[in-house]
């Protein structure tokens, strides 16, 4: 998996655009509770950038990569997220 400069920059940019459009939407529907991470709202930050990282994936790597991606992230975020949330919560 060799990632060359143009596609590193596409990927980081996809995925601060997906993650500010999320956070805009956060802001619109629960204000500044988007950032306060024992909040419900803070979802809308935590799933933005997981959501903007694998739609950019997709767009550089192709399918098939996308998806070990999108197992690998969604792992992270479980195992992240049962920090600040119960188990059930969580999943």
């Amino acid at each position: 998996m060799k990632l060359d400069m143009q596609q590193i920059f596409k990927l980081l940019l996809i995925t601060f655009m997906g993650t500010a459009a999320s956070v805009v939407v956060g802001l619109i529907v629960y204000g500044g509770n988007v950032f306060d991470p024992s909040s419900v709202a803070f979802a809308f930050l935590s799933f933005g950038l997981s959501g903007a990282f694998i739609f950019a994936f997709y767009h550089v790597r192709g399918v098939t990569e996308t998806i070990t991606a999108a197992v690998v992230v969604s792992a992270i975020q479980f195992g992240v997220g049962m920090a600040w949330f119960p188990w059930l919560n969580s999943i």
